[in-house]
């Protein structure tokens, strides 16, 4: 089990505060596999995956009728916030056609939203 409850506001904050708080897009988080909170279908889901470690899903549908694609197998907690950073960073500027995010995040692929991330 990760944590997930006491890091997620901190992730929030963090967005918020790299300028990034006002792009529309759905992030779930789930501190243990069983993925309750439905990470799997949201714009942005992350689950815990051993102590500290996180799986990263990107581009599920708003509406829950389509599963994320995996980013990231096993991201370390201390490079979470660079990562979300990144992701929401692309969405807002390498997004010309203004999809919406789940939308954006299913087109492009993974090898490229990496390359955004720069990790």
């Amino acid at each position: 089990m990760t944590d997930a409850e006491r890091l997620l506001p901190v992730y929030m904050s963090a967005l918020e505060e790299a300028g990034l708080g006002e792009v529309d897009v759905i992030i779930r988080m789930s501190g243990c596999p069983n993925v309750c909170s439905r990470p799997p279908t949201a714009e942005i889901g992350i689950y815990g995956y051993g102590k500290n470690d996180y799986v990263i899903q990107v581009g599920g549908a708003r509406d829950g009728t389509r599963l994320g694609k995996i980013l990231y197998e096993r991201a370390p907690g201390g490079q979470m916030v660079a990562i979300l950073q990144g992701l929401v960073q692309a969405i807002r500027d390498s997004n010309p056609q203004g999809l919406p995010a789940g939308e954006f995040l299913h087109r492009t692929p993974a090898e490229q939203l990496r390359r955004l991330i720069g990790i």
